[in-house]
């Protein structure tokens, strides 16, 4: 995905997060990336667990391909932000095919003027 975003010397700093797929909570996020003020830089971002729901991984409370669910998981959640530790296929997730590790993004940031 390419997103272009304009913006002057005094905003210089940028932030990205983005929810993750076959979770119920999980985002990846990367913040206070210095923009370069000339060429370009590559960066990692990394994935969190929101701690807003409990990580069942149960396709019922998973909103995000493979599921489609709309429904909140009514389990106790962590109720704290923290690394996700990955899918580990105790609800119906298959490790194989949805699981992954830190780094889950490539943020390639380029000035273009």
């Amino acid at each position: 995905m390419t997103i272009e975003i304009e913006t002057t010397s005094k905003f210089s700093e940028i932030s990205i997060a983005s929810m993750l797929v076959s979770t119920n909570d999980g985002f990846m996020a990367a913040r206070g990336i210095q923009a370069p003020r000339r060429g370009g830089l590559t960066t990692e971002a990394d994935a969190y667990d929101a701690g807003s729901e409990a990580n069942t991984e149960n396709c019922a409370f998973i909103p995000g391909p493979p599921c489609g669910s709309h429904v909140h998981d009514p389990a106790p959640a962590e109720g704290y932000v923290y690394v996700h530790s990955g899918v580990h296929g105790g609800g119906g997730l298959t490790p194989a095919l949805h699981d992954w590790r830190n780094p889950v993004a490539q943020i390639e940031i380029k000035r273009i003027n």
